[in-house]
């Protein structure tokens, strides 16, 4: 499997599964059974771990012990839409070179952005002042109206308190980001921007990554709240009143968990969270619909990778039935006259 085979396979499978999971939720949601917010955070992450992975166990099974699934095998006439699509593509996808190049420069574009936001997250740490270091966790001290957040590097962990906060904030506001600590989400901040590189232009990676920082953020704010350190009325006061005293960080980076966020496209998922935050989540069959969303999950990925989807060429015996047969059916409609059938033959 090539490197443009390989990338093809990845960035359909994603979007399949995608789709997958939100019809799976939707009829969960029709059907009146709620998902945990811890739930979907981890569906959502073995969904890109499955896509990426999946490829390269079959292809490793296959080669070290010769064990491969039967395919599913569909042919597609040329003589229709989908296979004069697939001869297209099978045409291009034969010039090695020409693929190569072309995911060697979205590759090229999706490294970009891991370098920006590396470079904003620089930016971010040299705007702040170390305060005090406990182990492997550094806390400092950014501007007034710079959101808390935290972030994780070779050297450990680096949590950025703004300066000038209420006692109340500043508590609800740390808690918060050791609890993403605690949870691992550093990690798939990084894990999501590589990831970047092999689906910089496929938009379900996009959704994914939009709706997994929301859900993580919700999931997050029940793990904080769950160790009753604060009450829920307090959480949500803090982190309304954080989000409405910084500003539009336009330094932000995809690597770092934030607390809260002003941006206007973020007032609903700012709403969901208070929400949320106050009145808890209602549970119900949690794992039903957890065990539903990891088979929707599996199915696509095991079927996708599967699945033998080729065009039927074109060639001069098919060229001479196809012509033959469609004189006949003309012949017995009476559509040709003889002098054509004559002319023809």
């Amino acid at each position: 499997m090539s490197f443009g085979e390989y990338a093809i396979t990845v960035n359909l499978a994603l979007a399949l599964t995608i789709l997958s999971l939100v019809l799976v939720k939707s009829l969960l949601t029709f059907c009146r059974i709620n998902v945990t917010a811890r739930t979907e955070t981890s569906v959502l992450r073995l969904t890109l771990v499955a896509v990426i992975a999946m490829p390269i166990a079959f292809m490793l099974l296959e080669k070290s012990s010769g064990v491969a699934m039967a395919p599913i095998k569909i042919v597609a006439q040329p003589d229709d839409y989908l296979g004069a699509y697939l001869v297209h593509v099978s045409d291009y996808l034969s010039d090695q070179n020409g693929i190569h190049l072309l995911f060697v420069l979205l590759a090229g574009a999706g490294v970009m952005l891991v370098l920006i936001d590396i470079l904003k997250l620089f930016h971010l740490s040299a705007s702040s002042i170390p305060l005090r270091q406990h182990g492997r966790v550094t806390i400092r001290i950014g501007a007034p109206h710079t959101p808390p957040c935290a972030y994780v590097h070779p050297w450990g962990v680096t949590v950025i308190m703004p300066a000038g906060l209420m006692k109340q904030d500043q508590k609800c506001a740390f808690i918060h980001e050791i609890t993403h600590i605690r949870r691992g989400d550093l990690v798939w901040n990084w894990i999501a921007s590589f990831a970047a590189i092999i689906f910089v232009c496929n938009p379900a990676f996009w959704c994914w990554r939009c709706y997994h920082t929301h859900i993580s953020e919700i999931a997050c704010d029940n793990d904080a709240l769950d160790r009753h350190i604060t009450s829920r009325s307090a959480y949500a006061e803090s982190l309304l009143r954080i989000s409405s005293a910084i500003r539009q960080n336009l330094h932000a980076t995809n690597l770092a968990a934030p607390f809260g966020s002003r941006s206007r496209f973020r007032k609903t998922a700012l709403r969901n969270r208070i929400e949320r935050a106050i009145s808890g989540e209602k549970i119900n069959q949690s794992r039903f619909a957890g065990f539903a969303l990891l088979l929707a999950v599996l199915s696509c990925n095991i079927t996708l990778n599967n699945i033998d989807l080729s065009a039927r060429s074109w060639s001069v015996q098919r060229l001479e039935q196809s012509t033959n047969t469609n004189l006949k059916r003309m012949k017995s409609n009476e559509f040709l006259r003889p002098f054509g059938l004559v002319l023809a033959i």
